[in-house]
């Protein structure tokens, strides 16, 4: 039996070049959070909130960073970025004793939605952090696409099940 154990390290690069930001210290994903509408009347004994499928509140990454640098200054301009972030996840297989391996990629297409500068103090770490606003995420675990928002295109996918195809047909998109 294989049993995620911890996350050895990750990387984050900028752009469609895979240039290789430095400095991070880490990188926090928000919830995925459906936009959803409270229904309620004839029949129902109460209201109950119903997911929209396939729409989800903007996500968002944080990138938390070391010292203040020009990669977060970069990442200031309003435009959208591509950033892909790539993990090592350390597994147990229990059954044999052995250590694997497990790569793990989220790529983004995000917009800069605030930025703390950070604080100066000698000796210490400035804490400049970059939130950022996503319209299109994407997450491969073990070489295998497992998930795909993309905003713009009506793109929601699940392990291969696209959820909104039928929708793309019925707008005729």
């Amino acid at each position: 039996m294989l049993h995620q154990e911890s996350l050895i390290n990750y990387e984050v690069y900028l752009g469609d070049n895979a240039e290789r930001l430095l400095g991070t210290a880490s990188a926090e994903f928000g919830d995925l959070e459906f936009l959803s509408t409270e229904i309620k009347g004839t029949g129902i004994g109460g209201s109950y909130e119903n997911p929209v499928v396939g729409h989800i509140k903007a996500p968002e990454v944080t990138l938390n960073w070391r010292t203040l640098f020009t990669a977060p200054v970069r990442l200031l301009s309003p435009n959208a970025r591509k950033l892909s972030l790539r993990a090592a996840i350390q597994r147990y297989d229990s059954g044999n004793g052995t250590l694997k391996i497990l790569p793990v990629k989220i790529d983004v297409r995000a917009r800069m939605k605030s930025s703390s500068l950070g604080k100066f103090e000698p000796g210490e770490q400035t804490e400049t952090k970059t939130v950022l606003i996503c319209d299109y995420l994407k997450i491969t675990i073990d070489n295998v696409e497992r998930f795909e928002y993309d905003c713009f295109n009506f793109v929601y996918k699940v392990y291969g099940d696209d959820l909104l195809a039928d929708v793309r047909t019925a707008l005729g998109l």
